[in-house]
């Protein structure tokens, strides 16, 4: 099963999540020619290479599987709601490693790797961090594994203990053992005055509640300079990233998504600006995904300087469209980058100020 992540390791890219949900229907077994083809090849980020796929691979399973896109597949009812669980910080049992949120593919595009554990997770307690490999998970290499089971073997029943072989720079290869428990949802935005003036709001997630929470801190805080931390934030929804972009830029295009066939299309910050004081966004490797996307969008419209350390790499973005079945079809559609540059998957954000 190793070429599955060939593409992925040849384009060196991560993931992002999108909220927007399409909805189309589907007739039960999807086949070239019915809606699961037709939205591969209206929406991936690759469409220009399935017309050939489309006439000569007898499936859909198998059409996807010929593009090399380990993200895009067919996911059942309980695996969509798995997913949206994860992507939404919503999961309530587990070992706290949610999809593309706190474990990925790694920047070579075939190991599997830590982002951010949940904070107070089994898995953070356990002592993984940013940039572990999970080499094995309960004795079966990862490697060359299609994505849909690697998540399946991490999403385990409240008591079941997983043995995962690590491998990191300061320890190498390790055995560690985690057990899955009811997780507790993470507090994703707080702040404080830091001075007379000054406060810090930070953002360890982007749910449908993040820009609410942050206009209200900026209301309460009132702070005349800001420091917006992003350190350890895996990401989440791409819109509400865009919102909370515009409490600080209003509303006007701040990045571009790179999709199909090669169109680019404006992503644009949305809403009333609520702060308008000098601002300074903190990222580090922890840092990945709508983070990385929400600092890029703030430097490019020169409301903010970057400070930290370089940042994890994350910049595909991702659609979960459900079909009249009851299951969904995840599609890679875009790439995202900052107007006038190229996509930064895999080469992360460099801070304009290290530290």
């Amino acid at each position: 099963m190793k070429k599955i992540f060939d593409r992925a390791k040849r384009s060196r890219q991560s993931v992002l999540v999108v909220a927007s949900m399409a909805v189309l229907g589907c007739n039960p077994a999807a086949r070239p020619g019915d809606d699961g083809a037709r939205v591969l090849q209206q929406r991936h980020v690759d469409a220009d290479r399935l017309g050939q796929l489309l006439s000569s691979t007898p499936t859909l399973t198998a059409i996807m599987g010929k593009l090399g896109d380990p993200w895009t597949r067919m996911l059942s009812a309980a695996e969509s709601k798995a997913f949206t669980d994860d992507v939404g910080y919503k999961t309530a049992v587990g070992i706290g490693l949610p999809e593309l949120l706190s474990v990925d593919l790694d920047v070579r595009g075939y190991s599997v790797q830590v982002v951010d554990p949940l904070p107070g997770s089994p898995a953070q307690r356990a002592g993984l961090k940013t940039g572990d490999i999970l080499e094995t998970i309960d004795g079966r290499p990862s490697e060359g594994r299609p994505w849909k089971e690697i998540m399946a073997a991490l999403r385990v029943p409240e008591g079941q203990t997983i043995e995962l072989g690590v491998r990191n720079r300061q320890e190498g290869l390790h055995s560690v053992k985690v057990k899955s428990e009811p997780l507790v949802a993470p507090v994703l935005v707080e702040g404080q005055a830091t001075a007379a003036s000054a406060a810090s709001i930070q953002l360890r997630g982007f749910t449908d509640r993040t820009a609410q929470e942050v206009a209200g801190l900026l209301e309460s805080l009132q702070p005349a300079e800001l420091e917006l931390d992003l350190r350890d934030n895996p990401g989440g929804s791409v819109t509400s990233m865009l919102t909370v972009a515009g409490l600080f830029v209003g509303t006007q295009d701040v990045l571009v998504m790179r999709g199909p066939n090669g169109k680019e299309e404006p992503l644009k910050a949305v809403g009333e600006q609520r702060f308008t004081g000098p601002l300074t966004v903190r990222v580090n490797e922890g840092s990945a995904s709508a983070a990385e996307a929400l600092a890029l969008a703030l430097r490019h419209t020169k409301r903010a300087s970057i400070v930290g350390r370089k940042t994890f790499g994350k910049c595909l973005v991702h659609d979960l469209v459900q079909l009249g079945d009851g299951r969904a079809l995840l599609v890679t559609i875009g790439r995202l980058h900052a107007p006038g540059k190229r996509p930064w998957c895999s080469e992360g954000v460099s801070p304009d100020t290290p530290g």
